[in-house]
């Protein structure tokens, strides 16, 4: 369910339905939630949790769906830690391995697949980057823009499921803690005494305002290359490869 969930998030969000995935979204965190809340009460000595939960890469497919861009390895991995679900250091490069082979083998097996961020100017596959093949190539690509405005778009998400109530004690007050960090180091964000997740939204969202346009103009024109490169090398990126004789080879 939060795999068939997370991959229609992507798919409306790609294609620009936004009130569809908003729905989606929504319906997402519940289910997230749920998922927090019985392994809450099993700690308590209540119902005992589900056998099957959601696996890491579904989880990080709803929380990157739900960002709708691409986002650091690193925050990712502690917003699902924060969901009950932590990831090593070395799960993504993982996830992304095993999902280009799901590809190699049968490109139609997995109808989305975790991928890494592009570097804007080499399409170099960049593993700290998170992103999914459902997202519009300008959303895969890196530029120099793109780590501040990636961290508000993150703290924005943390904020939105914050105001709308993070479900289990637990998980608010994580995220909370996060929000906290996040926020700190920008001027423009830090937070001060208590946190208003409304006040600090308004805020974060009039600074991405600014960062917004010249991102996009940025990614515009490096997604312009990714569109015109090869299938394998707009999903994995562009690798290089010095061979013994000294000669190197540009491998997807």
């Amino acid at each position: 369910m939060v795999a068939r969930l997370s991959t229609d998030l992507a798919a409306a969000t790609a294609v620009g339905e936004l009130e569809r995935a908003d729905k989606i979204r929504r319906e997402l965190q519940v289910m997230l939630k749920r998922f927090d809340a019985s392994l809450t009460a099993a700690a308590a000595g209540g119902a005992p949790p589900p056998k099957v939960g959601p696996t890491q890469r579904e989880v990080v497919i709803g929380i990157v769906a739900a960002i709708a861009d691409a986002a650091p390895a690193r925050m990712i991995r502690d917003i699902a830690a924060v969901d009950g679900t932590p990831i090593k250091a070395t799960g993504f490069p993982s996830m992304f391995r095993a999902d280009e082979r799901s590809w190699r083998k049968n490109p139609r097996r997995k109808p989305v697949l975790l991928l890494p961020g592009l570097e804007a100017v080499t399409l170099a596959p960049m593993t700290s980057w998170v992103t999914l093949s459902s997202f519009p190539a300008s959303r895969r690509v890196i530029t120099p823009l793109t780590p501040r405005a990636a961290h508000l778009r993150i703290l924005r998400y943390v904020l939105d499921r914050l105001a709308a109530g993070a479900g289990p004690t637990s998980v608010e007050s994580g995220l909370e803690a996060l929000a906290r960090r996040w926020a700190s180091p920008l001027p423009e964000t830090r937070v001060f005494g208590d946190l208003d997740p409304r006040a600090l939204q308004a805020t974060v969202q009039d600074v991405l305002d600014k960062v917004v346009e010249p991102e996009t103009r940025q990614r515009d024109e490096a997604a312009r290359l990714v569109e015109k490169s090869p299938l394998e090398t707009a999903l994995f990126g562009f690798r290089r490869l010095e061979e013994v004789g000294g000669r190197e080879e540009g491998v997807p």
